[in-house]
């Protein structure tokens, strides 16, 4: 009886082994899970971040562009009006002055 009872508790004492071992490589295996997860996460979060750092860069240089291109066109305006300006500032004047002082516009007939 006494040998059954040892048998026993052999048994029952390697389960609870076995158990304490499952156990163990349970949570050792919840452990690996969640620090990959952290891992992936934080991975993901910088290829986000990199891939803003990148739009805005690529962005910002884009409207830089723009810009440049808006200030030559307007540039280029103003050099146009002021050509436009200095052809027909003597006509303009003679109008005006004809206008306010009432005078008829001369005619080339």
């Amino acid at each position: 009886m006494k040998e059954l009872f040892d048998q026993i508790m052999s048994i029952d004492h390697r389960a609870n082994e076995r158990l304490n071992e499952a156990v163990r490589r349970k949570e050792e295996a919840v452990r690996k899970v969640l620090e990959e997860k952290q891992k992936l996460s934080q991975q993901m979060e910088e290829s986000a971040q990199n891939y803003l750092s990148d739009m805005e860069a690529a962005e910002k240089s884009n409207a830089q562009e723009q810009m440049q291109l808006c200030k030559e066109r307007a540039e280029q305006e103003k050099d146009r009006l002021e050509q436009v300006y200095r052809e027909k500032r003597e006509t303009w004047v003679a109008q005006i002055t004809d206008s306010v002082l009432g005078r008829r516009p001369k005619t080339n007939s």
